[in-house]
């Protein structure tokens, strides 16, 4: 059974959360405050904490940053109530494995918990490129692999999220957390699903593509500074052009041979 650390400074908010996951099945903890959450950590390591952005002693990411320090492995997911783009990056950067906003009502938690549980969702350090960990790298990575699984083309970003099994805004953030922009993350998926598509069942790529204009996958191509749709995937993805920092190329090298 996994243990659960909920970490707010509203009592009524730990009251209602904890009932909704101990009902889910979840152990759960509860704190307060940032130092109550470490004093929690160093008695019994949860599998997952719910932190939010606000408490009174620290920031969530300040919490996240010292348990990240101490060696704390945790996944931790970032909750508050007033929701920024800029704050969901910083918190992705940071390492957090997802950013949500409340309200968080009863399947709604229970799945945001599950997904913290998930083994892509484990913390990483840094990688040496700037503003890019590991963490980031890997979950970027992860979640462009998803556009691989789908049974059909993905078009937009909101069928993207379905298929990564979270929220738009939370999608947007995990790309700008490495600093590629959600297109350019999504054409080089779609291009990654059609080329493994392609060799899968011996037909040609660029008919896995639901578009209806050449010209579309003319420009996708010079984007990527590749000719043609052709080739290895893992050939592809060393060549092209969309995504050129080293750590993100190597990671969805990763994710595409299964070696998360």
């Amino acid at each position: 059974m996994a243990r659960v650390l909920l970490v707010d400074d509203d009592q009524r908010t730990l009251q209602l959360y904890g009932g909704i996951l101990r009902d889910g099945g979840f152990l759960v903890d509860a704190a307060c405050s940032a130092s109550d959450a470490l004093s929690l950590c160093q008695r019994s390591l949860p599998d997952v904490a719910l932190v939010d952005l606000n408490l009174p002693d620290m920031s969530g990411l300040q919490l996240l940053d010292t348990l990240r320090q101490q060696n704390v492995r945790t996944p931790v997911i970032i909750v508050t109530g007033f929701g920024s783009c800029r704050s969901a990056v910083e918190a992705m950067r940071a390492g957090a494995v997802d950013f949500v906003e409340k309200p968080l009502i009863g399947d709604e938690l229970v799945e945001v918990v599950r997904r913290g549980l998930l083994p892509s969702s484990s913390a990483g350090y840094a990688y040496g490129d700037p503003d890019v960990t590991l963490h980031a790298a890997k979950r970027w990575a992860a979640r462009v692999h998803k556009i691989l699984e789908s049974q059909s083309d993905v078009r937009t970003l909101s069928e993207w999220a379905h298929h990564a099994g979270v929220s738009v805004g939370s999608l947007k953030a995990t790309c700008q957390a490495v600093r590629v922009s959600p297109r350019r993350s999504l054409i080089l998926g779609r291009l990654l699903r059609a080329l493994h598509g392609g060799r899968r069942f011996c037909i040609r790529a660029e008919d896995l593509l639901d578009i209806h204009d050449r010209r579309t996958l003319a420009s996708w191509l010079s984007l990527a500074g590749i000719p043609v749709l052709a080739g290895d995937v893992g050939a592809f993805v060393a060549l092209q052009q969309i995504v050129t920092t080293p750590s993100l190329k190597t990671e969805l090298q990763r994710a595409l041979s299964g070696r998360h």
